[in-house]
């Protein structure tokens, strides 16, 4: 096993009893468990919803949904591994995607300024948290996912169609989990947060869904009703109002909490 979590987070609803939850995991587990603020923090934190994504387009941009390439066409862009390959395109992508979700965040905070947020760190920072002295080089984004011990080993998901032949692995959890489950999630809580734009995560569900035969966000920039079902979003389970995301998440005195300026 390459680079193991020496911990794991545990949020618990409801979350005055995170805890408790987190004693007694640590005890069925044999691993330190650090109690989060609460589910939300989980949702938000920035990780494989907007890591995979970013590299994945980063490596196949200019795939045609026809075209495949050979073992020594993705060796010289660096697109047989995920992370020790990671390069300064990867790195930008997934900074733009993460300013997003950050600007998500502080959109939530700004009407619900009693919800602890403070856990949904920047990427570069999540990732170090995280894995500690395994990330050996922390001078830029690109460098903590390509020298992080824990990302070691971990090849890009392709599928061979002939001898040789590569195409990308469009049937993978790589677009089936994290756009669904991944990004849908974050765009739905962008448009409960006051529908502001988030440009880039509607390029990344565009570029991913176009080869998955699913309008997940519509030509409007609006997630598409009808292909819900298909998704983890809020919208799915019948939470059209930021007040009823957050309730769950917030302290017990403060469920029924509304911003002054909020208009939800």
């Amino acid at each position: 096993m390459i680079g193991p979590k020496k911990k794991l987070f545990v949020a618990s609803y409801p979350a005055e009893k995170r805890d408790n939850a987190a004693r007694l995991l640590e005890s069925l587990f044999d691993i330190p468990c650090n109690p989060v603020s609460n589910f939300l923090t989980l949702t938000l934190t920035p990780s494989n919803q907007i890591i995979h994504p970013a590299r994945y387009y980063a490596i196949f941009q200019d795939w045609d949904g026809v075209r495949t390439y050979t073992r020594a066409e993705l060796e010289k862009r660096g697109g047989m591994t995920l992370y020790a390959d990671f390069d300064e395109n990867s790195a930008e992508q997934l900074a733009m995607l993460d300013n997003e979700l950050q600007q998500i965040k502080l959109a939530i905070l700004r009407k619900f300024p009693a919800l602890d947020l403070s856990d949904v760190l920047p990427i570069g920072k999540r990732v170090i948290k995280h894995y500690g002295a395994d990330v050996s080089d922390r001078s830029s984004l690109q460098k903590i996912f390509a020298t992080n011990l824990g990302y070691a080993g971990c090849a890009t998901p392709l599928v061979e169609v002939t001898q040789n032949r590569f195409i990308p692995a469009v049937h993978s959890r790589l677009f089936w989990e994290d756009i669904p489950f991944g990004l849908c999630i974050l765009k739905c809580i962008a448009e409960l947060s006051g529908n502001f734009p988030t440009p880039r995560l509607d390029f990344m569900i565009r570029w991913h869904q176009q080869y998955m035969n699913v309008e997940f966000l519509n030509a409007d920039g609006q997630l598409n009703a009808q292909e819900m079902w298909r998704t983890g979003t809020p919208y799915k389970y019948g939470i059209h109002d930021l007040r009823d995301l957050v309730s769950t998440s917030l302290p017990q005195e403060m469920r029924q909490y509304r911003h002054p300026r909020s208009r939800i």
